[in-house]
């Protein structure tokens, strides 16, 4: 468990780091089986080299499972038992876990019908994309991974925040290597950084936010107080509006302006809708065609001539998957943003039992 003795810079084993968000996980009252899964991929992010996600939001987590807004004991009811196609109900279950329920059916439908897809709603935030579709990738499928969020962007030419930062992810297995995993948001910067540099007291980029009038700034308060910039410009804010529309309306769930962050303070569920897509290779040009055409285009790319001669052309994903290598072989390093989660949380457990 965190503790006085932890120290910023230290490094831990990830499986000391999972087993204590476990332990965390459980104490807030989930089963054991539900806390491991869900403390592993938690870690996916830290173990990326990701400090804005995965173990951040464990205190969020916890007092929303402590409250009872997110569900610690959710009935999962996926609705039409046959076809391609389902929708799950998450009932108000810790996102990781309605991810990882939704995205194992996916696979399951798309290896009986070549194609599987799962909407979700009632789930809350689920982390990040990209682990759902690297295991299935690992698996042996190609993978796409979708949710909406709570409303902190402003469409092209608007200033009111409708849309969220809207996630998506695929990836893609790949011979002989690793899988090509493409994971981003919709927003030029995420929240958490805008908070990240307001704790700093760092002025930010003008291209990430805007103020309540609708203006770039530079300054995280302000951005806070108004929204966040769709990465591309209209390009951006048109493919955040296509996540939106594919997770709530597939999943007859609510669109951004009607969810709830995991750090709002009210003990209403986050209602976030999500949607997973799973392809077999094998139903296409088959798995060995699939797999090597793929190692063809990233090799091409890897090989190809660099801008700067000391900075490889990379794919995306290629340096969160450094990261989790370099992690998993010599620790994760406790920064003070993963180490205040930690502690926060602790708080909160000992305050519940009290």
């Amino acid at each position: 468990m965190a503790n006085e003795s932890l120290k910023v810079g230290e490094r831990l084993d990830v499986s000391v780091l999972t087993e204590t968000v476990r332990e965390l996980l459980r104490s807030a009252g989930l089963s054991l089986q539900s806390a491991t899964r869900a403390a592993r991929l938690l870690v996916y992010a830290q173990r990326s080299g990701v400090d804005t996600h995965g173990v951040i939001h464990l205190p969020a987590y916890v007092r929303r499972l402590l409250d009872g807004s997110i569900n610690a004991s959710p009935k999962f009811v996926f609705e039409n038992t046959h076809g391609a196609a389902s929708v799950l109900d998450a009932n108000d279950a810790l996102g990781c876990l309605a991810a990882d329920a939704a995205i194992t059916e996916a696979m399951r439908r798309a290896n009986q019908f070549g194609v599987g897809s799962v909407a979700v709603r009632n789930s809350s935030h689920f982390g990040p994309a990209g682990v759902y579709v690297e295991a299935a990738a690992k698996a042996g499928y190609v993978a796409i991974a979708l949710s909406n969020a709570s409303a902190t962007m402003a469409p092209w030419g608007g200033r009111d925040s409708i849309l969220g930062t809207n996630p998506l992810a695929a990836a893609f297995p790949r011979a002989n290597a690793a899988p090509v995993v493409i994971d981003m948001a919709t927003s030029t910067a995420s929240r958490a950084d805008v908070r990240r540099a307001l704790a700093s007291n760092s002025t930010i980029p003008p291209n990430w936010a805007l103020d309540q009038a609708g203006r770039p700034t530079t300054d995280p308060a302000e951005a806070l107080r108004g929204s966040m910039q769709p990465m591309g410009g209209p390009k951006g804010s048109a493919l955040a509006l296509l996540v939106e529309l594919l997770c709530a309306s597939l999943a007859g769930g609510t669109p951004g302006y009607g969810i709830r962050v995991p750090q709002d303070t009210s003990s209403e569920s986050c209602k976030v809708s999500h949607f997973f897509i799973a392809l077999d290779p094998n139903s296409f040009a088959g798995a060995t065609h699939v797999e090597l055409s793929v190692d063809n285009i990233a090799k091409t790319i890897e090989q190809s001539t660099p801008r700067e001669s000391s900075e490889p052309v990379r794919l995306p994903g290629g340096a969160s998957a450094s990261s989790r290598k370099w992690n998993d072989e010599h620790g994760i390093e406790v920064t003070a943003t993963l180490l205040q989660a930690l502690r926060d949380t602790e708080t909160l457990i000992t305050q519940a039992r009290a």
